[in-house]
């Protein structure tokens, strides 16, 4: 098995001026249309996540339904967001048919990784829950995401220990002022 090398653009503006009134939304209708996507971006990249790292079509399409995203979201027909997802490299979606059976599985993409991450996820499920979150729900995430102790569970989004040195490491090699491009490994 081969490993896939991807390069994910990430910007290096401080945080402090990442903020909507100084970096409108990109492309959008609106800025409500620019959250809507995200969100649902977000919990479909989580739902996969939390899933084991790969959900079956079926699975997939199974938790939109619940969420009555089942046909049409507010922007978008599913299937339209799914593929757009998919092309800005959110999700990936693996087609099997080495069985005789058509298999669809959709797993996370190389920017989900990096722009979501398991930060990302655990703080979806951490709003969602709110005040009424189960006392162990911290246990529960941790196995769920495979994190083992806290320098781990930025892994994915150039926090935490290893990701603060890589980021420190590339920051070194293409100068501080200037996007840079930071590589995801992807086993698939």
């Amino acid at each position: 098995m081969s490993a896939t090398r991807t390069y994910v653009l990430t910007s290096t503006v401080p945080q402090k001026y990442n903020i909507p009134a100084i970096l409108p939304p990109s492309r959008t209708s609106s800025a409500s249309a620019e959250g809507a996507y995200i969100g649902l971006y977000t919990l479909v990249v989580s739902v996969i996540t939390l899933g084991g790292g790969n959900i079956s079509n079926e699975k997939l399409m199974r938790h939109l339904r619940r969420l009555n995203a089942e046909e049409n979201t507010p922007l978008d027909k599913t299937e339209s967001l799914l593929a757009k997802m998919q092309k800005q490299g959110y999700i990936v979606k693996i087609k099997d048919n080495s069985s005789g059976d058509d298999i669809t599985e959709w797993m996370v993409g190389p920017r989900g990784k990096v722009e979501i991450g398991k930060k990302g996820v655990r703080g979806l499920v951490e709003t969602v829950y709110g005040q009424s979150a189960p006392e162990d729900l911290d246990a529960r995430l941790r196995v769920s995401l495979g994190i083992k102790d806290k320098a781990q569970e930025g892994e994915g989004e150039g926090e935490g220990q290893d990701g603060e040195r890589e980021e420190r490491e590339v920051r070194a090699r293409i100068g501080r002022g200037r996007p840079r491009r930071v590589e995801v490994e992807d086993n698939y």
